[in-house]
């Protein structure tokens, strides 16, 4: 009888807590207890009942409106304590109805405060034991901002723009042209560490490119308009110094000019059109052009060799055709001199792109397009007087687009095309604001027709203050703050046990570790086989009524048929006493 009373009491406490969240249900075991009488030939014995845990058993998932309640699938339990006191007993619950209290620790409706593991730099310190463990405060960050490391843009810059030739400004210069006006100005705004606001602006300029090049110093159209001037034949036209047989040598490569009648398999031109035509068929080893040749916008000559390493020399040529009165050749700005350097080596930084190297790699350096570089340059406000207006440089290189109109550059193993601007600095009365960007020029395009930003991004945040706390289905608790960022703060720990069932219960629907039950494990939630993680939800009890209906009506059927023995016997007993009288 006074185990079927035990085992009531087991169904009564299941039956009170079916609707206690992660309550986990427990049953009554009975066993055979023998007393044997030395001259006896029955083994007299009786039962006892035993309490079994049923730990494991999964309690059904019901939705919640709180994203800070969880509950486990899975074996996994959350680890608590009753206080923030390192010395306080860890103890583990499926209880998962947690939320902020007046100092931001998680508690759950029991009073246990959730511990798990802190976030720094975005790497969780996971221990494999509960001497790891620190209690979860959401509110540990009360403002917070995110400066702006990555941005990018979509932008088309127009085909058609007349290129700034530096030869022919002024006396002459070389790259950069940073002096002259930009063809193309765009503005981005970002963030720096403190979670200021300040604005990076992008100038861009069409230019002839790095190449080494030569320009005729005036418009070689003919005094007639001709857009193609006949440059023998008309001795009143642009170039009267001209005389029938004066050569033009490009790097050995000699065109002659005749009055009449050239030849051009001997390389002899009459007007200027053959002259370009001419030079643009001179061919390397390969097979591939020399040089490209133009009229350029203003009706001068422009001879660009091909190749950005390639130095062109016209020493060799006839003075009538490079002087005034000729072909009026600008001399080389760097010399004063008819040898033609490249203004800029791609792969290395220079005077002409003092930051190349923080550009995107030239994918195409031997033949690339010689119509489509810009200058790009990068700029912010002078960081000794931010609210002054005055714009200093951060970075400048060439970029250059191909012939259909994508951007020549080599891609890293993200896909991206980055310029790695380093460490800006906004504003020099200011420490630790100082932040590093890159900027992904992947997007940008050349096409003829307007200049277009279709769109910019950037990853930074202004300073916003703590707004509340969320958790992710993989256990993070994130401190959300109202510039909208979240940030990492805690990642949850799960326990696991040999035998979860060998746990010893403690008020508060939770448990402490036994003998029976193994030490904790602690992971991650979804390692170690602790299960998946349900935000918005929590556990039910595991209790089933019916089923508890059904054992207690076992158990008074048993008790009631255990009294009705000991009746018996009674009864038996008195008998055999009144046979004695």
């Amino acid at each position: 009888m006074l185990a079927q009373e035990r085992s009531t009491s087991v169904i009564s406490e299941n039956i009170a807590n079916s609707t206690t969240t992660g309550y986990k249900r427990s049953n009554a075991a009975f066993h055979e207890l023998v007393a044997n009488g030395r001259f006896s030939t029955h083994d007299q014995g009786s039962v006892t009942a035993t309490n079994i845990n049923r730990i494991r058993q999964q309690g059904a998932i019901q939705n919640s409106s709180s994203n800070t309640d969880i509950a486990v699938a899975g074996n996994g339990m959350f680890a608590v304590r009753s206080s923030t006191d390192p010395t306080a007993e860890t103890l583990f619950t499926r209880n998962g109805s947690f939320s902020p209290d007046k100092d931001g620790f998680l508690r759950n409706t029991a009073g246990f405060i959730l511990y798990g593991w802190p976030i720094e730099n975005g790497v969780a310190a996971i221990g494999p034991t509960t001497d790891s463990l620190q209690p979860i405060d959401s509110d540990e960050l009360q403002n917070t901002s995110l400066p702006t490391t990555f941005m990018d843009m979509t932008l088309n810059l127009d085909a058609d723009q007349t290129p700034i030739n530096p030869h022919t400004i002024g006396t002459g210069q070389q790259l950069p042209v940073s002096n002259q006006a930009s063809h193309f100005t765009r503005s981005i705004e970002v963030y720096d560490a403190n979670g200021a606001a300040h604005n990076i602006t992008l100038e861009f300029r069409a230019t002839t490119g790095p190449m080494a090049h030569f320009s005729s110093a005036s418009n070689l159209a003919s005094s007639t308009g001709m857009e193609y001037s006949d440059l023998m034949v008309d001795v009143n036209g642009a170039t009267p110094s001209i005389a029938d047989g004066d050569t033009l040598d490009i790097d050995g490569n000699i065109i002659t000019f005749r009055a009449a009648n050239p030849d051009p398999l001997l390389n002899e031109v009459s007007t200027f059109q053959e002259l370009i035509t001419m030079i643009n068929s001179f061919t390397g080893g390969g097979g591939e052009p020399l040089y490209t040749a133009r009229r350029d916008e203003r009706g001068e000559l422009t001879v660009q060799a091909n190749d950005p390493s390639v130095t062109i020399d016209l020493t060799a040529s006839s003075a009538t055709v490079l002087a005034a009165g000729g072909l009026g050749i600008i001399q080389d700005p760097d010399g004063a001199d008819y040898t033609f350097e490249p203004d800029a080596a791609l792969d290395t930084d220079g005077v002409a792109n003092p930051n190349q190297t923080m550009f995107p790699e030239i994918a195409n350096t031997s033949n690339p397009n010689p119509y489509h570089w810009w200058e790009m340059r990068v700029m912010t406000a002078d960081p000794a007087a931010p609210s002054s207006g005055n714009l200093v440089e951060i970075s400048k290189g060439l970029i250059n687009f191909n012939g259909d109109g994508s951007i020549n550059a080599t891609a890293d193993a993200e896909g991206r095309m980055i310029i790695d601007l380093g460490d800006i600095d906004f504003d020099s009365s200011e420490t630790g604001e100082e932040t590093a960007i890159q900027f992904d020029i992947s997007s940008f395009t050349q096409a003829s027709g307007n200049y277009q930003v279709l769109d910019s991004n950037q990853n930074g945040t202004p300073l916003g203050s703590f707004t509340g706390v969320e958790i992710t289905p993989a256990g993070i608790v994130q401190a959300v703050f109202s510039n909208g960022q979240r940030v990492d703060v805690h990642q949850i720990a799960l326990a696991q046990f040999a035998n979860p069932d060998g746990l010893e219960r403690v008020d508060g629907t939770a448990f402490r570790v036994s003998a029976d039950s193994g030490e904790a494990e602690m992971f991650a939630v979804g390692d170690g086989g602790t299960g998946l993680l349900t935000v918005s939800g929590l556990e039910a009890s595991n209790v089933d009524i019916a089923e508890e209906f059904s054992s207690l009506i076992v158990n008074q059927r048993a008790y009631s048929l255990n009294s009705r023995v000991i009746t018996t016997v009674d009864e038996m007993t008195e008998n055999l006493a009144q046979l004695k009288r």
